[in-house]
Parts: structure tokens; C-alpha cells; sequence
């Protein structure tokens, strides 16, 4: 009970990051809203985490269990997306590593999303 207690202090204090930069103008770039929008990625696999682990219950048929598949699955996600803030925005030691990694990470999202077939017929006009 004392760890979950900690657990949710974490949570309070990744949330209190997330709303300290509320306002902040983005900049030239969308650097600020891609940090945040990772944090709060972050965030809700970490707290999805947290309701997992107290166990998942279906009360139409009377069912509790606990849910391991899908534990391992957010802790990946949330690990995952952690390695991915820290070397976009943590770890780069200047400022032109910092600029690449950004620029690398957002062209690499795009190109991604590239192999998306649209689906609305204004996305097919496009």
C-alpha cells in the first residue's frame, strides 16, 4: 500500500511538470508540444499501469483477474516512450545534436505516416 501511495505521488508530480508549462508559447517549432505531448504519453501508460496492477474486473460475469499481458505491454510503451524523450531532448550535448535529433525524430514520424492510406474522401482529394 506505501508504494502505491508513492506511485501516485509520481503520477501528481509528472502531471504538475506537464501543467508548468501551460501557456508557454510553442516557438518557431512545435518542440515545447511534442516534449509535452510525450510526458503525457508517458503519463497515461504509467497510470493505466497503475489500475492494472489493482486488478481488472468484469462485473457482468463476475470476473477478476489480473491482466500481466497487458501490464507488460504499457511498461514497454512507457519505457519506450521514456528512451524516446530522453534522446530527443535529454541527452543531445549541443545544440546541433539537439536540432538534428528533433528534426530526425519529426521527418521519421512523417515519412511513417507517409504509407497511411487516407480514408475521408477530402484526405483523397489532398
Amino acid at each position: 500500500m506505501e508504494k502505491e501511495r508513492e506511485y501516485i505521488k509520481l503520477l501528481e508530480i509528472l502531471i504538475r511538470v506537464a501543467e508548468a508549462n501551460k501557456g508557454q508559447v510553442a516557438g518557431i517549432d512545435d518542440r515545447i508540444l511534442d516534449a509535452e505531448g510525450l510526458l503525457l504519453k508517458f503519463f497515461g501508460h504509467t497510470a493505466s499501469f497503475l489500475y492494472l496492477y489493482k486488478s481488472t474486473t468484469l462485473p457482468d460475469i463476475h470476473v477478476s483477474f489480473f491482466d500481466s499481458a497487458s501490464i507488460d505491454v504499457l511498461a514497454r510503451a512507457a519505457l519506450e516512450t521514456l528512451l524516446v524523450f530522453h534522446y530527443v531532448f535529454e541527452a543531445p550535448t549541443s545544440e546541433e545534436e539537439k536540432d538534428f535529433r528533433y528534426i530526425a525524430w519529426s521527418l521519421a514520424g512523417l515519412l511513417e505516416r507517409q504509407n497511411f492510406p487516407a480514408q475521408s474522401p477530402k484526405g483523397k482529394n489532398n
